[in-house]
């Protein structure tokens, strides 16, 4: 039996190696971590059924093509109601412009019923967890996007912050 005693390890250029450069990608290990927030409101987003971009987009580059990625966000939205009727709004994760996640079921992020013959106005934040295997080791581009029915949305109204977090982990 042999033993290997060091008192450093360094790469060619000084620099302290990762796990990654000693090829310690183990199963389940994290290996990186992706993160923005975002507090530029967005213009209202009123009664359409065009999905619109929150500003919460993220190129990451997996380090192998076994990766897995645990993507959260989180939302401020602020409803404008209108009167006697619901108002619902709903996310989706797109990777490269495919969805891969949206809500499953129509009120998706929350729904108002306005009884009064006032516009009513709800502030809230929501969110989602969920995971995501590439399957390559190009860049790709994790967007959330949202839609409104029935209501005026602003999205991270008075310069709130919402956040898009991806964490890589070994396959």
């Amino acid at each position: 039996m042999s033993t290997l005693k060091v008192d450093a390890i360094q790469k060619t250029n000084g620099s302290v190696p990762t796990a990654k450069d000693l090829g310690l990608n183990i199963s389940g290990n994290v290996l990186n971590h992706y993160y923005m927030n975002y507090g530029t409101q967005t213009s209202g987003i009123t009664n359409s059924a065009t999905w619109a971009d929150t500003g919460l987009t993220l190129d990451v580059t997996p380090t192998a093509a076994n990766s897995k990625f645990l993507i959260q966000w989180q939302l401020f939205i602020y409803y404008t109601g209108a009167t006697n009727v619901w108002s619902a709004s709903t996310a989706r994760l797109q990777r490269d412009g495919s969805t891969i996640k949206t809500d499953a079921y129509g009120l998706g992020r929350g729904a108002l019923y306005n009884v009064s013959e006032i516009s009513c106005h709800v502030m809230m934040n929501t969110g989602d967890l969920t995971h995501d295997s590439p399957n390559t080791t190009s860049s790709v581009t994790y967007k959330i996007q949202h839609v409104v029915y029935a209501s005026t949305v602003y999205v991270h109204q008075g310069d709130q912050q919402s956040y898009l977090s991806i964490t890589e982990i070994a396959g």
